[in-house]
């Protein structure tokens, strides 16, 4: 999941955690379309919690996705927690395109991301001069699931700083170390998983009715 957060107040003396916790005065879970064909029927836009009242109810196009909640916690700082699909290119894409509609209207100051700890630099894809070769790169990418909307959205905007991690940068790589792990052991696992998926059946020959 990507955490965009617009911000008129100075938030970065606070750790993300905290200062959403004190300081999010409205949160809407943007629900990323899966397939844009199955909604050609739907209307072309949809409407907006009445919590938003400075939003246009216009804003988001309903095939990019939908505001499916809003909560008003009293400060003028807003939060948009968009639902993410991970490693599936057309979600990403939206996502971009939902940042590029957002940003255009109120200017984004931060966009936080699941699975990165610290400030992430995008430099060395923005960088690339051939604007040719720099879109297959992103394309590939893209296409290949290594790249998220967020960060698509940074590069073709030239935002290099924008994208902040979420993760404790500890604990994550901790994880990610017993998740690898878990993946060394996956032909041994898969061998009992054979082995037990036999005895089961034998015993279920044995015991199950018909």
């Amino acid at each position: 999941m990507n955490i965009l957060k617009f911000a008129k107040k100075n938030l970065k003396k606070f750790p993300f955690t905290k200062a959403t916790a004190i300081f999010t005065s409205l949160c809407f879970i943007v629900s990323v379309v899966f397939s844009q064909a199955a909604y050609a029927v739907m209307p072309t836009t949809i409407p907006v919690a009445s919590t938003l009242n400075n939003i246009p109810k216009t804003l988001i196009p309903f095939n990019l996705g939908k505001i499916t909640d809003a909560y008003y916690a009293g400060t003028g700082d807003i939060v948009i927690n968009i639902q993410d699909l991970h490693s599936h290119e057309q979600t990403q894409r939206n996502i971009s395109s939902i940042l590029s509609i957002l940003d255009n209207k109120f200017g984004i100051t931060d966009i936080y991301l699941e699975g990165a700890s610290g400030t992430l630099d995008t430099k060395w894809l923005s960088n690339i001069e051939d604007d040719s070769v720099k879109q297959k790169v992103l394309n590939t990418l893209l296409a290949n699931g290594r790249l998220t909307g967020g960060e698509y959205f940074a590069v073709q905007t030239g935002k290099n700083d924008i994208l902040k991690g979420l993760e404790d940068r500890n604990v994550y790589s901790e994880n990610t170390k017993r998740l690898n792990e878990i993946y060394n052991k996956n032909v041994e696992v898969k061998n009992y998983i054979s082995i037990l998926t036999s005895v089961f059946n034998e015993r279920s020959k044995q015991y199950y009715s018909a």
